[in-house]
């Protein structure tokens, strides 16, 4: 107990212990980033750990040592704002809608929030922040991968003869298959007596294939074509 009392001091040995564990924090936080190849890698954390860090240590050094000024966090708060223009440097879009880099950039959000808790001598929240951020950069993209793997759906159209006969179908669609959707549409052909759905099927909830789908689908005697729309 006496030991932790020291090290909340703020003396030359608890400076190079802070600064020392957010570049140990840092370090940590970036190999997991830079493994996956992505822009802000394990300088960067070091960097921004270490920065925010110092950040806190100089307002406590200012208050403190010269005896200027009553908030020593005054500076220290100004890094959790303008850390978001390094963030920002960290999303990309792809496409029309992809959007990349927005966890690398909560990340160094993240690394900035544990460095100026080692940089105030706040041991407990720095290391535990450190273990949630591994935690969740390691641990949970392998559950939600394992998640969005349950959630994969074969897409089809169908394109019905009669309109007296979607009943029927549907009704047979969900005794045979694990169906998530179902919607009734126009059919794409133009042809007035059709009858279009639209079908979404659990994938990992059957043993067919999306081949196997379609094909059946498509034998059926009140199909007019059937194709896949994802």
């Amino acid at each position: 107990m006496a030991f932790i009392t020291y090290m909340r001091d703020f003396n030359l040995v608890t400076v190079f212990a802070r600064i020392f564990l957010a570049c140990l924090a840092g370090f940590i936080l970036g190999v997991e980033r830079g493994k996956h190849g992505r822009v802000a890698g394990m300088r960067t954390h070091i960097l921004v750990c270490v920065g925010s860090a110092l950040t806190i240590l100089i307002g406590l050094f200012v208050v403190d040592e010269l005896g200027i000024g009553q908030d020593a966090t005054r500076i220290a708060a100004q890094t959790i704002s303008g850390i978001g223009f390094l963030g920002v440097g960290t999303i990309m879009v792809r496409g029309k809608s992809q959007v990349i880099g927005l966890t690398t950039a909560a990340g160094l959000w993240a690394a900035a929030a544990i460095g100026l808790s080692f940089g105030a001598g706040f041991y407990e929240g720095g290391m535990l922040g450190t273990l949630i951020a591994i935690l969740v950069n390691g641990l949970l993209p392998k559950i939600e991968y394992r998640y969005k793997l349950s959630r994969v759906s074969y897409v089809f159209y169908v394109e019905i003869a009669s309109v007296y006969d979607v009943q029927r179908f549907v009704d047979s669609l969900e005794k045979n298959y694990p169906v998530q959707e179902v919607e009734i549409t126009k059919p794409n052909s133009g042809h007035s007596s059709h009858v279009g759905i639209n079908i979404i099927v659990f994938a990992r909830q059957t043993q067919l294939s999306e081949e196997q789908i379609l094909s059946e689908l498509a034998a059926r005697e009140e199909t007019v074509f059937a194709i896949k729309t994802v």
